[in-house]
């Protein structure tokens, strides 16, 4: 049984690792905000390949420059400090785990990870260069057309965000299929309600129109078969059954 002196060293253990991540974060949002030109030159590169078909960036209000610098630091000195954080966490919770857990966990949030970062990067130099490649299309003749700094700084992290998380799409299907909870005649009954779904998804989560939406749509079913196609990569569903209940004996 726990005493009060355990919990008051959990306390301070808790307070020494958030406090070196916030004095990190603090160091890297300062850095991020004095090197906050270098940051948009970031952010604009995935637009160099269509320099002569995109439009310049322009900012429409002087508050738009200031929310730009700081929404800049902010976020890329959160995306910085995130595998320290990850570490500190990761290095409080491995001493209460089983070393079967701890097995376990290092692969899926290793895979994870890889993942994130992989959806990220496609989403920055694959699906924003194509829909503003697309985008111009739709722009009338007599429409000069102008993008906003702030709206494109917003839509350049929303669309690594989400792409970020879409890629976790093939690890999830593995880990439900290798620990039995999806099987083969449950995936060939509802693979077409699936393909729907993708481009209901495609359609919430894009701009109106039909090539941004199939654009969305078709990776997003391809990562679910992808996941399907790699479920053996973690392991028959007998043996992670086994270990489960083995752990859940213990």
């Amino acid at each position: 049984m726990k005493t009060s002196a355990d919990y008051h060293s959990i306390w301070v253990e808790v307070c020494r690792r958030g406090t070196t991540c916030l004095l990190v974060w603090l160091i890297l949002l300062c850095a991020c905000f004095w090197q906050r030109e270098i940051l948009l030159l970031g952010l604009k590169y995935p637009l160099s390949r269509f320099e002569d078909a995109v439009p310049p960036l322009v900012t429409l209000s002087v508050v738009d420059s200031m929310y730009i610098a700081f929404e800049l630091a902010f976020n890329a000195s959160i995306f910085l400090v995130s595998p320290l954080a990850i570490y500190h966490i990761w290095s409080f919770t491995a001493p209460a785990l089983r070393v079967a857990e701890r097995r376990w966990i290092r692969i899926f949030v290793g895979l994870a990870a890889f993942m994130f970062l992989l959806g990220i990067f496609v989403g920055w130099l694959v699906l924003l260069p194509l829909l503003f490649s697309y985008g111009r299309f739709f722009v009338p003749d007599d429409v000069m057309w102008m993008i906003d700094l702030r709206q494109y700084v917003h839509l350049f992290w929303s669309v690594g965000l989400y792409g970020g998380i879409v890629f976790q799409l093939p690890l999830l299907i593995s880990l439900l299929a290798r620990v039995g909870w999806l099987t083969s005649e449950y995936i060939h009954r509802c693979r077409g309600y699936v393909f729907f779904g993708c481009f209901v998804v495609g359609m919430l989560a894009t701009p109106p129109d039909m090539f941004a939406q199939i654009i969305f749509a078709v990776p997003l079913y391809l990562l679910f078969e992808l996941g399907w196609l790699c479920r053996g990569l973690l392991g028959s569903p007998s043996s992670q059954q086994a270990e489960l209940v083995s752990l859940l004996d213990e």
